[in-house]
């Protein structure tokens, strides 16, 4: 997996930054805003689901006038075979989206965009704000795939994987699994411990997935349309 340098438009005018605090003297950019206020908000709801982890707010201006490329992010790009795999942009929220509704009508699945399916509607106050990613994957410019994680206040510095979704015409291909073991190694790198995963019987595939990846059946389903729950720790 390689993190690049990427500079999204979007952050020139966001320069208050929440960073999270790494051991030697590491650290990297969680989230920007336009003010402080709005820093101060979601730090504490980054204390509330991260109580162990430390993180500051700094003043630091994304992009130099001096040199527009220069950026203090770092976002997703990796390849496996003819696919493209990068982190989430704006202009993804609506074919993401699609992605999404269709394969769960597929398989009988309701669609819940003020509900279970919120979170890919606003991926910026889900997923960019509390330290998760959203990931997308492309073949020949055409998105076919959506991957994500978040922090939860359930478990041990837990993590939950979420909306891994895949077009029909792409499956059995071996991007599931590379995609999996991607988001695995994301997680492990930023410190979290343990991974959790919530999904329905009738995702047959997702289901074989995970059960032969090390994730163990678990109690607690939260969401209406699943009946199946997950737990691994994380692998270092």
């Amino acid at each position: 997996m390689n993190y690049q340098r990427v500079q999204p438009t979007e952050d020139i005018t966001c320069p208050w930054a929440i960073v999270r605090i790494l051991p030697n003297a590491q650290h990297y950019c969680v989230a920007r805003f336009y003010n402080r206020q709005d820093a101060q908000d979601h730090l504490r709801v980054l204390h509330r689901f991260m109580p162990a982890s430390e993180f500051e707010i700094m003043f630091d201006r994304p992009m130099r006038e001096n040199n527009p490329t220069q950026s203090h992010e770092m976002l997703m790009k990796s390849y496996y075979k003819d696919f493209l795999i990068r982190t989430w942009i704006p202009r993804d929220r609506e074919t993401a989206a699609a992605i999404i509704r269709d394969v769960l009508t597929e398989y009988g699945l309701p669609w819940e965009p003020t509900g279970a399916d919120r979170d890919v509607i606003e991926v910026e106050t889900f997923y960019t704000a509390v330290e998760g990613e959203f990931w997308v994957i492309e073949q020949q410019g055409q998105l076919v795939g959506t991957a994500a994680y978040y922090p939860i206040e359930r478990g041990n510095n837990a993590v939950e994987i979420r909306k891994m979704y895949l077009s029909p015409a792409v499956r059995g291909k071996g991007l599931g699994k590379y995609l999996l073991q991607q988001l695995e190694q994301a997680i492990a790198n930023r410190g979290f411990e343990e991974i959790w995963i919530e999904t329905a019987s009738v995702l047959k595939e997702a289901v074989k997935l995970y059960e032969s990846n090390g994730y163990q059946p678990a109690t607690g389903v939260e969401t209406k349309r699943c009946d199946r729950v997950y737990v691994k720790p994380v692998n270092r």
